[in-house]
């Protein structure tokens, strides 16, 4: 939440609290500091507090996607139809979520720990190239750079990170065929890091 800059809208809600406590203090001055005293004080807890609520940048995108998050991301991203089958429930559940079964009332954990180690990021990997072989929503282009442009926009809103987009350019260096070019630069954005972060 930005912060609004000093003005008129400001200045008039100080002068407003001020009035506030001029009125309720009834002219006593020693009402008057008391009244000051208690509206400072709640609000600098409220300041306090919207402060301690207000997400931060460090804040946002630093959670992991659980693994149904990432698939119905995923499956957004590409524009993949969903169909009746079941196999985007599997893929979830091959990723370590199966749908309903958790047995504990709190549900499958939250935390980052659980769902990024190792195994979990390869299958994570496999899935997103395996996702993104359907991939519907970008085009075949044979200029690679232009590919990961479109996939940066299509899928991260232009945020892709130098590194990623570098990455999938030189693993794209000897491939020829647009659709295969299309189908790992998708697969390879959406199992790297950038995209598992919500």
């Amino acid at each position: 939440w930005p912060a609004l800059p000093p003005g008129p809208a400001a200045a008039a809600g100080a002068a407003g609290a001020a009035a506030l406590v001029r009125s309720l203090s009834g002219g006593d001055s020693a009402r008057l500091l008391l009244f000051g005293a208690a509206l400072g004080s709640m609000l600098a807890s409220a300041t306090g507090l919207v402060l301690v609520l207000a997400p931060t940048a460090q804040a946002v995108r630093s959670k992991v996607k659980t693994p149904f998050e990432f698939v119905v991301s995923a499956v957004r991203a590409t524009g993949v139809e969903p169909d009746s089958t079941p196999r985007l429930a599997q893929l979830v559940a091959r990723l370590g979520e199966p749908l309903y079964q958790q047995p504990a009332p709190t549900g499958y954990a939250e935390s980052e720990a659980h769902w990024v180690n190792s195994g979990a990021l390869l299958a994570r990997m496999n899935a997103a190239i395996a996702l993104a072989r359907d991939c519907a929503s970008i085009p075949a282009i044979d200029d690679h750079a232009q590919l990961v442009d479109v996939v940066d926009h299509q899928l991260f809103g232009g945020t892709m990170s130098a590194h990623t987009k570098s990455v999938i350019l030189a693993q794209l260096s000897d491939v020829t065929d647009p659709l295969q070019a299309r189908a790992l630069a998708v697969g390879l954005a959406l199992g790297g890091p950038d995209f598992q972060k919500q």
